[in-house]
């Protein structure tokens, strides 16, 4: 058998993909991006006489580039847009933290990360806005290729039109790439490249934001990538619906909630005092339950998705049973967390969340951890009785959505012929270069929502009932990835070291 990490990641002899396995978060794309460069060397698949060509000029994509040319491997970085990072440049709303998802590890709050323990990773990953970071990662990337030169090629506006492995002698070794590229910025019209390796890092597919009624699409929401106008949301003026319970959707619920703040900001003002932090038998638990269920959905089933529904739902059923055994007990001996979190969401817009599932599906337990958290008190504890809501409905799907005003405007209406998030204009908002929609003609305008019970036994103890039909004036949608672009995978749920000593 070859190299483990290699195989899991292999397309095709010489050919792999980064962007597409589990987790996605931007620390892991990273880390992988590392990893990969040092084992395509310990299999001499590249060398110094032996090219490396990496297609995606995001995080993961550049730190392959970065680390293969550190270590004297002529590197070709290709990227179809104009600028590299551009995804993150767009996310002005966003913030980015290294190991705050590592939680409960005790290593959450360092904030930095280091390969192996011991060598820095290609790009500088430090907590702070997306869009920062970014253009801190363009200036890095500058300063690699003036550093590592002739052996880091960045090729902007480029896309390759074709690759195969042929039985060519590259190296002393065969077989080799032979990668087609379309011209574009530093690029010959038929420029060819000749490697040893080519890694694929270009995303990982188009985020589903829409709501189908009907098999039809209704409404397409803002991308989680695509910056945002969470922060002039204002209690009693706005409502909020979110569909979906993936790390997307509880992030968004989070920021909303508690008017913006991180996770990890969540934590340390819990941790301040021994009367409101989360004891240690508590957190030891909710790892050890992460840890579990991380290991057995890792071997869920890749191509059928039926099974792998099987293969994942009883772990996610029983980190939900648990997740929630620990709040509940938290708020029971702790009464100072219940007025911690009192002042935390002091100022909340109302939010409803529902998701098909009984449970949350979130891949990190931090969100699912604090998603439950503010829920129970919302439901339970706020000192107001009349207050007291219930934000998360499990087992539940908006079954239809409709401006309250009709024909005020357009909540989706593809170009003919394009499937729904593939474009780059569409009239119901403005999308930007890299095909993110920047502006929302929806946001802020009123929506008469229905919602139903989905497909599930209603008799599941998480499943509640169906919030009452509306009026919602903002809507995120959050359902997931459309499509797999890496069919050839033979597995796509990895567990990657955490890269912190």
């Amino acid at each position: 058998m070859g190299d483990p990490l290699l195989e899991a990641h292999r397309q095709a002899p010489l050919w792999y993909a980064t962007s597409g396995p589990s987790p996605i978060s931007i620390r892991d794309q990273i880390l992988r991006g590392a990893v990969i460069v040092h084992r395509l060397l310990e299999a001499k698949e590249i060398g110094h006489n032996r090219p490396l060509v990496v297609v995606g000029a995001g995080a993961g994509g550049a730190s392959t580039a970065i680390e293969s040319a550190k270590l004297g491997v002529p590197t070709t970085l290709v990227e179809s847009a104009s600028h590299p990072f551009q995804r993150q440049q767009a996310a002005r709303s966003r913030d980015l933290h290294p190991t705050q998802y590592d939680w409960p590890a005790t290593h959450f709050f360092v904030g930095t990360l280091t390969f192996n323990g011991r060598q820095p990773l290609p790009l500088t990953y430090l907590p702070g806005r997306a869009d920062i970071l970014a253009s801190g990662w363009r200036r890095q990337l500058n300063l690699a290729r003036r550093r590592f030169a002739p052996n880091l090629t960045v090729l902007r506006r480029t896309t390759i039109a074709r690759a195969a492995v042929i039985n060519r002698v590259l190296g002393g070794t065969s077989p080799s790439v032979v990668v087609g590229l379309n011209p574009g910025s530093g690029g010959r019209p038929g420029m060819i490249l000749h490697a040893g390796a080519l890694v694929e890092a270009y995303g990982i597919g188009s985020e589903n934001c829409v709501v189908e009624v009907n098999r039809s699409p209704k409404y397409e929401g803002q991308p989680f990538w695509g910056p945002d106008s969470f922060s002039a949301l204002v209690p009693g003026t706005h409502k909020v619906v979110i569909s979906g319970s993936g790390d997307g959707a509880i992030q968004d619920l989070i920021r909303i909630v508690t008017g913006g703040m991180a996770p990890i900001a969540i934590l340390k003002q819990l941790d301040e005092s021994e009367d409101t932090s989360i004891p240690a038998d508590m957190r030891l638990e909710l790892l050890s339950a992460e840890d579990e269920a991380h290991r057995g959905r890792s071997w869920a089933h890749d191509d059928d998705p039926t099974l792998r529904r099987q293969h994942q739902e009883p772990y996610f059923e029983r980190l939900e049973d648990i997740h929630r055994s620990v709040v509940s007990r938290l708020l029971a001996t702790k009464p100072a967390v219940i007025a911690a979190l009192d002042h935390i969401v002091s100022n909340r817009v109302e939010v409803d969340v529902v998701y098909r599932e009984p449970f949350i599906t979130a891949y990190y337990g931090l969100n699912r951890f604090l998603a439950i958290l503010i829920s129970e008190f919302l439901e339970k504890h706020v000192s107001d009785p009349s207050a007291r809501q219930r934000i998360l409905h499990p087992g539940c799907q908006i079954d239809d959505i409709d401006p309250t005003i009709k024909g005020s405007h357009n909540c989706l209406m593809p170009v003919p012929g394009m499937a729904p998030g593939t474009t780059v204009l569409r009239a119901s908002g403005v999308y930007n270069a890299y095909g993110l929609l920047v502006s929302h003609d929806c946001f802020g305008e009123r929506h008469t929502v229905v919602f139903g019970p989905a497909t599930l036994p209603q008799t599941h103890p998480y499943v509640v009932s169906p919030p009452p039909t509306g009026d919602y004036n903002v809507v995120i949608v959050r359902h997931g990835i459309r499509t797999r672009l890496h069919p050839a995978l033979k597995r796509t749920n990895h567990l990657l070291p955490y890269g912190q000593s």
